[in-house]
């Protein structure tokens, strides 16, 4: 029931699917007051583990938790986005509101003695193809900003480019590059503010086994906050600082720049 008053959009929704599961009638009150008193737990289980990480020194955080594998190869990616709720935000008089998210990512992937890719990929080298991909994002930027209810843009290509940043027909062509493959996933979020969330990242980080991993990789954008975290958090441990570069090409191109910016 409270998997289920979880991940689906309401509580009457969880109500029917736990009906048609469990083939048993439960209140939608039950579910929502289970659902909230296990997730206040859950957040309590949470904050004590924040503070019992920051409680450890410096060695027993370079050291993998007891009975955890170090991965091969870590990935940490942080970033912040805006959603919707019932309750108005106090700053902004409106229903958007910010929280602050991480995706955290045990990989495997091939090393090399050199760079594979010494040479901007031909893709990046393209006008045409980056003037669309930059103006389909600076596009999905202004419509976050106003919301779902935007309308959206007839010149505007759809969602491929952004998931797949090459021109029609390259995927079939053969690349030097062959990209780490995800073994397994891990994501936290807040609306909490920015020096919490580091410390919540961080201690995530760190029950996984990843500041004990043999490489380590802090994927982020442009913002501010993301890199004060890498700085304090993540920095003295070895983590390598890598900029997402199609987020730097939108606020770079010449036909976005004042318009993302």
């Amino acid at each position: 029931m409270t998997y289920l008053g979880t991940v689906l959009s309401s509580f009457p929704q969880a109500q029917r699917a736990t009906e048609a599961i469990l083939e048993d009638v439960f209140g939608i009150k039950r579910i929502e007051r289970l659902t909230e008193r296990i997730g206040r737990e859950r957040v309590l289980e949470r904050d004590a583990d924040v503070e019992a990480w920051q409680r450890r020194t410096l060695l027993e955080k370079e050291a993998a938790p007891a009975g955890v594998k170090a991965p091969e190869l870590a990935a940490v990616m942080p970033d912040g986005g805006r959603l919707q709720l019932c309750e108005k935000n106090e700053e902004s008089s409106t229903h958007w509101h910010e929280y602050k998210g991480a995706c955290l990512l045990e990989m495997k992937s091939k090393t090399h003695g050199t760079d594979p890719c010494p040479d901007v990929p031909e893709v990046f080298l393209q006008r045409d193809h980056i003037r669309t991909l930059t103006r389909e994002i600076g596009k999905k930027a202004a419509d976050d900003a106003l919301g779902p209810d935007a309308a959206p843009d007839a010149t505007t290509p759809g969602p491929a480019s952004l998931a797949h940043p090459q021109p029609p027909g390259a995927e079939h062509e053969e690349s030097p590059y062959s990209p780490p493959k995800i073994l397994s996933r891990d994501v936290l979020a807040t609306r909490r503010d920015s020096r919490t969330f580091g410390k919540m990242f961080a201690a995530r980080a760190w029950e996984l086994g990843m500041f004990a991993a043999g490489r380590k990789a802090y994927v982020g954008d442009g913002q501010n906050w993301l890199w004060s975290l890498w700085e304090r958090h993540f920095k003295p441990f070895g983590f390598v600082p890598i900029l997402d570069f199609i987020h730097a090409l939108t606020y770079t191109h010449p036909r976005n720049c004042l318009r993302v910016g």
